[in-house]
């Protein structure tokens, strides 16, 4: 599967409301998605992880944001769609510090 190169934008109210800067929006049964929590757990980054089939509120952001597929991240200004450590690697390099240290556990 090919990866999505990351839009740009403002989540920051999505993020206030999930309560922390690293959002994930998934499912339980995706394999995708698991990579992705395994891969931010590793870097020891904490992240809010919503399921679009058991959270309304995730459901509502994923319609928003004209998302088709999961994964779905928010990390500071981006969205990443699809399984892309790189980029995600590369967001959470790019958020400020004081954003990046309510994301570290």
């Amino acid at each position: 599967r090919e990866a999505i190169q990351p839009y740009q934008g403002d989540y920051r109210s999505l993020q206030a409301e999930a309560g922390l800067p690293v959002v994930l929006l998934g499912t339980a049964w995706c394999g995708y998605c698991r990579k992705t929590r395994e891969h931010l757990s590793k870097k020891g980054i904490a992240f809010a992880d919503l399921d679009i089939e058991k959270s309304e509120l995730a459901a509502r952001w994923h319609a928003e944001l004209g998302a088709e597929g999961v994964p779905v991240m928010l990390i500071g200004d981006r969205e990443i769609r699809g399984y892309n450590p790189t980029e995600v690697d590369a967001a959470l390099a790019a958020l400020k510090p004081d954003r990046l240290a309510n994301a570290l556990r």
